[in-house]
C-alpha cells in the first residue's frame, strides 16, 4: 500500500510535468523502510512530512494522491509553510478522502483563503476526528473566517479542533460560538492565545446553553475575564456529567438486555445440546464397531508408512546439515559486510567533525577581523571628535580675542574724549586768564587737535581693519568647522554604510556557510540513515539466519525424537495389536451396561428439563419485575436531570444579572473618572 502511494504520486508528478522534490521522495522512502523494518506487529499509518518546504505543485499532487488512498489514517503537515495556495491544492484532494482520521496543518501561514478551503473541507469530509489548526492567522478577517464557521457547524465527525495563535477576535469567536451552536459532536476545543475579549467570552458562554457535546474548551491568554471563564469551566463540565450519565445508562440497558439474551441462548443450548447428546449416544455406539475393524487394518498399513518415512527422513536429515553449512558460511560473510560498514561509518563521522572544525576556524578569523576592522574605525571617529572639540576651542578663543579688542577699541575712544573735554575746559579757563597768550598759541592748540583727531582716527582705523581680519579669520575658522563637521558626518554615514555592508557580507557568509553546513550535515544524515539502513538489514538477515539455524536444528532433534519414537513403536505395535483385540470385547460388554444407565438417565433428563422450564418462566418473571424497578429509577434520574439543568439555567440567569451589574457598574465608574491623556492603558 505504501509503495503504491509512492507510485501513485511519481505519476501525478510527471502527468502535470513537474519533477518531484527530493525531500519529499527522501521522506516517502524512510517510511517504507520504517513500515518494512518493523513486523513485530506494529504498523505505520502514519505519513509525516513536517517541517518540509513544499510547493504548490508538490501540494496539488499530494492532495490528488490522497484522495483515492485507503491507507494513511494520520496525516501531519506542520511547519511546511504551504500558504493558502498550497492548503487549497491540497484539501481538494482530501474531501473526498475517508480513511484519514487525524489532520496537522500547523504553521503553515494560512490566512483568508485558507479559512474557506478548510470550512469547505469540514462540510464534505465525514471521516476526520482530529485537527490541528495551531499558529497560523485565520481570525484576522471576520468574512473568510464564517466559511470555516459553517464548515464546523455541518460536520458530524470532528471530535478535538485545535485553533491556538490564530489571531481570532471577538467578532469571529462570536461567529465561531453561532457555529457551535448547531454542532453535536466536537467535545474539545482549544482557543488558547487569541484576541477573543470580552463580547467573544460572552458569545461562547451563552452557546455553551445551546451546544450539550462540548466537554473542554480552553481559553487561556484571551483577555476574557475570571467569572466568564469559570461559568465557561462549569457549563463544560455539565455537559462531560451529562453525557456520562446517559453513557452509563445506555451501558446499563445494554448489559440488562444482553445478560437476558445470554440467560435465553444458555437454555435453549443447553436443551438442544441434552437432545444432541442422546442422538449422538446412539450413532457412536454403532460407529465404534465399525472403527474398531478398521482401525486394526490402518495400523498394519501404518507400520509400512513409518519404515518408509524412517527412510525419508534419514535423507532429509543429510540434506539439512548440508544447508547448515552454507548458511554457517553466508553469516560469516554477513558478519565481515558488517565491519566494513562500521569502518567506512567511522571514516565518515571523522571527515565530517574535520570539516565542522575547519569551518570553525574559519569563521573565528572572519569574525576577529571584523572586529579589528570596527576597532580601527571607532579610533578614526574618536580622533575626529577630538579635532572638531580643538576647533571648536579654538573659535571660542577667537572670539574671547575679538571681544577684548572691541572693549580696548571702546576704552581708547572714552579716554579719547576725556582727553578732549579737558583741553576744551583748559582752553576756556585759558582764556579768561591769557586771551593774548591764547590768541597766539590757538593755532597750535589748533594743529594739536588736528593730530590728536588724526591720531584718533588712525587708531579706530586700526582697531576696524584689526576687528574685520579678527572676523574674516572666524569666518574662516568657522568654515572650516563646518567642512570638518561635514567630512564627519559624511566618514559616520561611510562608516556606518561600511559597518552595515561588513553586517550584511558577515551574515550572508555565515547564511551561506550554514546551508553548507546544512547541505552537509544532510548529506551525512543520509548516508547515516542509508548505513542504519543497511545495517539494520543485515542485522535482520543475521537473526533470520540464526532463526533458521535453530530451527533447523530443532527440526534435526524432533527428527531424531520421531526415530526413536519409530523403534518403539514398532516394538510396541505387535503387543498393542493382541491387547486392542481384547480392549474391544471388553469395551462391547461395558458399552452395553452403559446403554442401559444412559435410558435412566435420559428419564432423569426429561424430569431436568421440565424443571428448568418453570426455573425459566420463574427468571423472566423476575428479569421483567427488575427492567421494571430500572425504568422507574430511569425516569428518576431523567427527572434529576431536569432540575439540574433548571438550576443550571437559574445560575447562568443570575451570573448573567451579575456581569450586567458589573458592567453597568464599570461602565458608570469609567465615565466617572477622567483619564489622563498622557497615560496609556497597559497591556495584559
Amino acid at each position: 500500500m505504501e509503495s503504491a502511494f509512492r507510485d501513485k504520486f511519481l505519476q501525478i508528478c510527471k502527468e502535470n510535468h513537474f519533477q518531484p522534490q527530493e525531500s519529499i521522495l527522501g521522506q516517502l522512502d524512510g517510511s517504507l523502510g520504517d513500515i518494512k523494518g518493523s513486523k513485530s506487529g506494529h504498523t505505520a499509518t502514519t505519513l509525516d512530512l513536517s517541517t518540509s518546504s513544499l510547493s504548490a505543485g508538490t501540494c496539488e499532487a499530494l492532495g490528488k494522491a490522497l484522495a483515492t488512498d485507503h491507507y494513511y489514517t494520520e496525516f501531519k503537515l506542520s511547519d511546511c509553510m504551504i500558504g493558502d495556495e498550497g492548503a487549497k491544492a491540497l484539501i481538494q484532494g482530501l474531501v473526498s478522502n475517508t480513511t484519514i482520521r487525524s489532520l496537522d496543518l500547523k504553521g503553515n501561514n494560512l490566512r483568508g483563503a485558507g479559512a474557506e478551503v478548510v470550512g469547505r473541507l469540514l462540510r464534505h469530509n465525514h471521516a476526520l476526528k482530529q485537527l490541528s489548526l495551531e499558529w497560523n492567522s485565520l481570525g484576522l478577517d471576520s468574512s473568510s473566517f464564517t466559511p470555516l464557521a459553517e464548515g464546523i457547524a455541518a460536520n458530524t465527525s470532528l471530535q478535538e479542533l485545535d485553533l491556538r495563535s490564530n489571531q481570532i477576535h471577538q467578532d469571529s469567536a462570536s461567529q465561531l460560538a453561532k457555529a457551535l451552536c448547531r454542532n453535536s459532536t466536537l467535545d474539545t476545543l482549544d482557543l488558547r492565545w487569541n484576541t477573543i475579549g470580552l463580547v467573544g467570552g460572552r458569545a461562547l458562554m451563552n452557546c455553551l446553553q445551546h451546544n450539550k457535546s462540548l466537554q473542554k474548551l480552553h481559553l487561556a491568554g484571551n483577555n476574557i475575564p475570571q467569572d466568564i471563564i469559570n461559568a465557561i469551566d462549569a457549563s463544560c463540565k455539565n455537559n462531560s456529567d451529562r453525557l456520562n450519565l446517559s453513557t452509563t445508562h445506555q451501558t446499563r440497558e445494554q448489559l440488562l438486555s444482553r445478560d437476558i439474551r445470554q440467560v435465553k441462548q444458555q437454555r435453549k443450548l443447553e436443551v438442544t445440546d441434552l437432545m444432541r447428546r442422546i442422538h449422538q449416544q446412539g450413532e457412536d455406539i454403532g460407529r465404534n464397531e465399525k472403527n474398531f475393524i478398521h482401525r486394526i487394518r490402518q495400523l498394519q498399513e501404518a507400520l509400512e508408512e513409518r519404515k518408509s518415512a524412517f527412510n525419508a527422513i534419514s535423507a532429509q536429515l543429510k540434506s539439512r546439515e548440508a544447508e547448515l553449512e552454507l548458511e554457517q558460511q553466508q553469516c560469516s560473510e554477513y558478519k565481515d559486510d558488517l565491519e566494513q560498514t562500521k569502518q567506512e561509518q567511522s571514516m565518515l563521522m571523522k571527515h565530517s567533525n574535520e570539516e565542522m572544525h575547519h569551518i570553525k576556524q574559519v569563521k573565528i578569523e572572519s569574525e576577529s577581523r571584523l572586529a579589528r576592522e570596527i576597532t580601527e574605525l571607532k579610533d578614526k571617529n574618536f580622533t575626529l571628535e577630538g579635532r572638531s572639540l580643538d576647533l571648536e576651542q579654538k573659535n571660542g578663543r577667537l572670539q574671547e580675542q575679538v571681544y577684548e579688542l572691541k572693549e580696548e577699541l571702546t576704552a581708547t575712544q572714552a579716554e579719547v574724549k576725556l582727553q578732549a573735554t579737558q583741553a576744551q575746559e583748559r582752553l576756556q579757563k585759558e582764556r579768561h586768564k591769557h586771551q593774548d597768550a591764547q590768541r597766539e598759541q590757538s593755532q597750535q592748540h589748533a594743529s594739536a587737535l588736528a593730530r590728536l583727531q588724526s591720531t584718533n582716527e588712525e587708531t579706530e582705523q586700526n582697531y576696524k581693519e584689526r576687528i574685520q581680519r579678527q572676523e574674516e579669520h572666524r569666518r574662516d575658522v568657522e568654515e572650516e568647522l563646518r567642512k570638518v563637521k561635514g567630512q564627519q558626518l559624511a566618514e559616520q554615514v561611510s562608516f556606518e554604510e561600511q559597518l552595515m555592508l561588513a553586517k550584511q557580507k558577515v551574515k550572508e557568509e555565515e547564511q551561506q556557510r550554514s546551508h553548507q553546513l546544512e547541505d552537509r550535515l544532510r548529506m551525512v544524515q543520509l548516508s547515516k540513515d542509508e548505513l542504519h539502513q543497511q545495517y539494520s538489514q543485515q542485522g535482520h538477515q543475521i537473526t533470520e539466519n540464526q532463526a533458521r539455524l535453530t530451527n533447523a536444528n530443532m527440526e534435526i532433534e524432533t527428527l531424531k525424537r520421531k526415530l526413536q519414537e519409530l523403534a518403539q513403536e514398532l516394538a510396541g505395535k505387535n503387543s498393542e495389536t493382541e491387547a486392542t483385540v481384547n480392549q474391544v470385547e471388553e469395551r462391547y460388554k461395558r458399552q452395553i451396561g452403559q446403554l442401559k444407565g444412559q435410558v435412566q438417565e435420559t428419564d432423569q433428563l426429561k424430569d431436568k428439563y421440565s424443571r428448568l422450564e418453570q426455573q425459566m418462566t420463574e427468571q423472566t418473571r423476575h428479569h421483567q419485575s427488575e427492567l421494571s424497578r430500572k425504568d422507574g429509577e430511569i425516569l428518576s434520574l431523567q427527572d434529576q436531570v431536569r432540575r439540574l439543568d433548571f438550576e443550571m439555567a437559574q445560575v447562568r440567569d443570575e451570573e448573567a444579572q451579575r456581569a450586567n451589574a458589573l458592567q453597568a457598574a464599570i461602565s458608570t465608574y469609567v465615565q466617572g473618572t477622567p483619564r489622563s491623556p498622557m497615560v496609556t492603558p497597559r497591556k495584559l
